[in-house]
């Protein structure tokens, strides 16, 4: 009864089903993951026949992606530029505006710092067992499956583990992501994912016996396995 997903629909369902699923594991699952093209050059290429054909609804979210792949903002600036001799001038004047446009969202989430939990979120939180994680999806916006996993708080600070060890999906989604949302104790935070090593592991398996002592499930979460999926849970400045 670890890691178990909750039923979540994916934001296409609605309407296409099969798209969402598409999206998710053959487009951001397969193609950018390709290895004829960097993450970076794909994102170049995207954001250019965006831009060609003006395709604005989808451009915020590729000119952050760019941005995190290491495109810079000189650079996209630099694509409108050049795109306006091959993809019409009158249209590109209109699209010039979009990375300052783009810049001025992104400014806020810079300051969207790493907060401590405070004591009462804390004690709420250990003495429950109904914690939800959600890392982001590969499109770094929406929200992964909640899945129920076990939680523990040593030291101030609030970790889980992943019962199929890094091979759990929400583990890898959360260390590729390294952010997302948990719910625990009548709480809904948004989040940050970090692995942890080291003697602090020794202090979190004794959080386990302390508060799942009389569960079969607690050998395994002690076990090298679960062990070496750790994850510090930090919360996000509102």
């Amino acid at each position: 009864m670890i890691d178990k997903p909750v039923p979540h629909r994916n934001p296409f369902s609605d309407i296409a089903p099969a798209l969402g699923k598409y999206t998710d594991d053959v487009l951001f699952g397969d193609v950018w993951k390709r290895p004829g093209l960097s993450p970076r050059d794909r994102s170049l290429v995207t954001v250019s026949s965006l831009i060609s054909n003006y395709r604005v609804n989808e451009m915020p979210f590729h000119m952050k992606r760019a941005l995190d792949n290491g495109v810079t903002r000189d650079e996209l600036t630099e694509t409108i530029t050049h795109l306006a001799f091959y993809a019409g001038w009158p249209l590109q004047a209109r699209r010039s505006a979009l990375p300052a446009r783009f810049s001025s969202r992104r400014m806020p989430r810079k300051r969207n710092r790493k907060m401590p939990w405070s004591k009462d979120e804390l004690e709420r939180i250990a003495a429950t067992d109904d914690l939800h994680i959600s890392p982001l999806r590969d499109d770094g916006v929406t929200l992964g499956t909640p899945t129920w996993i076990w939680s523990v708080v040593a030291d101030g600070t609030l970790y889980v583990r992943g019962y199929n060890g890094q091979q759990s999906r929400w583990y890898r989604a959360a260390i590729r992501q390294k952010a997302g949302r948990i719910t625990a104790a009548g709480l809904t935070r948004d989040v940050t994912f970090e692995a942890v090593e080291g003697t602090v592991n020794a202090r979190i398996d004794d959080a386990y016996r302390a508060k799942y002592a009389a569960s079969p499930y607690l050998a395994p979460m002690i076990a090298a396995r679960a062990r070496a999926a750790t994850v510090r849970i930090t919360p996000k400045e509102n």
